[in-house]
């Protein structure tokens, strides 16, 4: 359900939990220069925009400025709420009060917030929910009221945002870790290099690896290894894709760059890891089929 109000100048929509994934056009040839603020309650979602993706995980805000086409890809069992706004009510909300500023600098650079699902339910989600309340007011629903609900979710991303700065060393090791993970599930089939995720999430290398060691005891290269790897693995044993196919689609350069990483890490090249379970499965199958035919 999407609504607009005064032209083109909100949009709105409710995102229930679904089985199916769902890709939504956020912006198309007619709504250029626009903002969005996405409060994700459940699930997964990607922004995806200029070859750049940004990825919300359960409890967490994204605030974004767009000036070109863009997708949001919805996983399954996703809940989310996406509000739009153009650059004249932007200047609406940013008025000439003291916290005119506070809003402006939030919209200049994308900004994503992990929260706890109870931080997420105390101080963003009634504010949505009278938001969703004003729009349906078809015939009485003030432009004002939006506003000023707008005007209060942005400072309120804000406050986050500058309370998240300001955690304990602990607590933000947790929350960089995290914002690792996520870019990780965006880009480990590209193979982009470790300085790429140092520069979207704006570290030194030596800075990451501290974290990351610190957290969960692995480094960068382990933990993106490990991703890469637990894809192949469910690739190999779960579907029929040929290992050049499997090797291309997880951005390997050949199938020998792909076997190598996969034996230094398993043991076994890829085809004989294959073999291996198929024949696994086997045994396992006919040891099934001999104690049915021993049953009296």
């Amino acid at each position: 359900m999407i609504q607009e109000i005064v032209g083109t100048r909100i949009h709105f929509e409710s995102f229930v939990a679904g089985l199916q994934p769902r890709s939504h056009s956020l912006n198309s040839a007619d709504k250029r220069a626009f903002y969005y603020l996405v409060v994700q309650q459940e699930g997964h979602s990607v922004i995806r925009c200029d070859e750049q993706s940004h990825t919300l995980q359960s409890a967490s805000v994204a605030v974004i400025s767009l000036n070109s086409s863009a997708k949001l890809d919805i996983r399954g069992g996703s809940q989310l709420w996406l509000i739009g706004f153009d650059e004249a009510l932007r200047s609406m909300i940013i008025g000439n009060e003291v916290d005119g500023p506070k809003i402006k600098q939030l919209l200049q650079q994308p900004s994503l917030l992990s929260l706890s699902a109870n931080e997420l339910e105390r101080t963003f989600i009634p504010l949505i929910q009278l938001f969703e309340s004003e729009i349906k007011e078809d015939k009485k629903r003030s432009l004002v009221i939006l506003s000023s609900l707008l005007r209060v979710l942005l400072l309120q991303s804000h406050r986050v945002l500058q309370d998240h700065s300001s955690v304990t060393s602990e607590s933000n090791d947790e929350i960089l870790v995290q914002q690792f993970q996520q870019l990780i599930e965006v880009c480990f089939k590209q193979r982009v290099p470790l300085t790429y995720y140092c520069e979207q999430m704006n570290l030194t290398y030596d800075r990451l690896h501290d974290v990351c060691r610190r957290a969960l005891g692995k480094t960068p290269k382990e933990l993106l290894s490990e991703r890469t790897l637990m894809d192949a693995i469910y690739r190999l044993k779960k579907l029929p894709d040929s290992i050049q196919t499997i090797s291309n689609d997880l951005g390997f350069s050949d199938s020998s760059q792909f076997s190598h990483f996969f034996k230094k890490k398993v043991g076994c090249s890829p085809k004989q890891y294959r073999q291996q379970q198929k024949e696994s499965h086997q045994l396992s199958t006919a040891s099934k089929l001999a104690d049915f035919s021993d049953w009296p």
